[in-house]
């Protein structure tokens, strides 16, 4: 059941502020207001289920932003991997051709943004960058052909890894930069595509982004600071890569991830006190996907060790009886399991 099909007036989903205004609070009222006339319009239709993803026309921006963008686009000139991968992941997403003129295209544009030190730049001739190296990886891989994937410069690529890793297991986002855990995600999310996760190149990285975890169960871009909806997905992201999300406290990161959830717009804010913003459908959204693997996973190893404390007890039971074997409970004992507790 969504928002606007509750058995109750959108009105009692407003934020309840006390009588101490502030900028903050102000501006949450407005967004309220304007998210309120729009839903309000909706349920007394009854026209929710008229409501479709406009698909066509998605793909249609996507495809003519491939084709050229307006010069204003010129203010995102060290954005062109983001650019290619935003565009060409939403053709793929929504399950549109990516035809071979558009993949050779795609490549002939990658190529130029490569750096012969490793690593990929926003734009021709700019410095590589951990972040737009990840969107280049990304578009490679959507691309998908053998062109596209010769085109990545393996031992360059590992060696530049290698220079942004810190000595506390933290990466910076480029040579002279800062370090953030943007660095960790991109760095990992790369390295696992290009099959370069090696031992020395994440060694300290699980224990740094633990540190990096909040008293809220939110995660931030270094130890100590607030945790955001974006640094939380990078984090948690990381740390799958890493097969490392034990060390991490996941109920409190659940508890503070679906606290982000505004009660009447549904979508995300990044941190307490911010507007509601689309981005975060994605950032604080993405973080449910791998949290139910998370605990699915939790839960079946829980389930195993109940079954082999039942397989062992069983076992031991029947070893003074000749008419059942052994190891003949163990199919049926699974299927019990199974049934009790997943």
């Amino acid at each position: 059941m969504g928002i606007i099909d509750r058995p109750f007036p959108l009105e009692q989903l407003f934020t309840k502020n006390d009588e101490y205004s502030t900028e903050s609070s102000t501006q949450q009222s407005k967004t309220e207001k304007l998210v309120y006339d729009l839903f309000k319009v909706v349920k007394e239709k009854n026209s929710l289920k008229t409501i479709r993803l406009n698909r066509i026309a998605h793909i249609k921006f996507a495809t003519d932003g491939l084709k050229g963008l307006h010069k204003h686009w010129v203010v995102l000139d060290a954005n062109k991997p983001w650019l290619c991968y935003w565009m060409l992941h939403v053709l793929d997403l929504l399950g549109h051709d990516i035809t071979q003129e558009l993949i050779s295209r795609g490549v002939s544009t990658i190529s130029k943004l490569q750096n012969a030190t490793g690593g990929f730049g926003g734009g021709p001739a700019q410095i590589s960058h951990a972040a737009v190296t990840y969107a280049a990886v990304n578009t490679i891989a959507i691309l998908g052909t053998k062109e596209a994937y010769d085109l990545i410069d393996r031992e360059s690529l590992y060696k530049w890894f290698m220079k942004l890793k810190q000595p506390d297991g933290s990466f910076i986002m480029h040579e002279g930069g800062e370090v953030d855990i943007r660095g960790a995600y991109c760095v990992l999310a790369s390295a696992a595509l290009t099959n370069l996760i090696t031992p020395e190149l994440i060694a300290g990285t699980a224990d740094w982004i633990r540190r990096c975890q909040a008293f809220d169960g939110g995660i931030g871009g270094e130890p100590g600071l607030e945790a955001h909806g974006g640094y939380a997905f990078c984090g948690l992201a990381a740390m799958e890569i890493l097969g490392k999300t034990d060390l991490l406290d996941v109920p409190s990161l659940f508890r503070w991830a679906s606290s982000l959830q505004m009660q009447l717009e549904g979508g995300f804010q990044g941190r307490p006190n911010k507007l509601v913003d689309g981005c975060y459908s994605f950032w604080v959204g993405a973080l449910f996907p791998i949290l139910e693997i998370i605990m699915t996973r939790q839960q079946l190893k829980k389930n195993d060790a109940k079954c082999k404390e039942l397989d062992e007890y069983i076992g031991m039971y029947t070893k003074s009886i000749t008419i059942f074997h052994p190891y003949s409970h163990l199919p049926y004992n699974h299927i019990i399991c199974n049934h009790i507790y997943v």
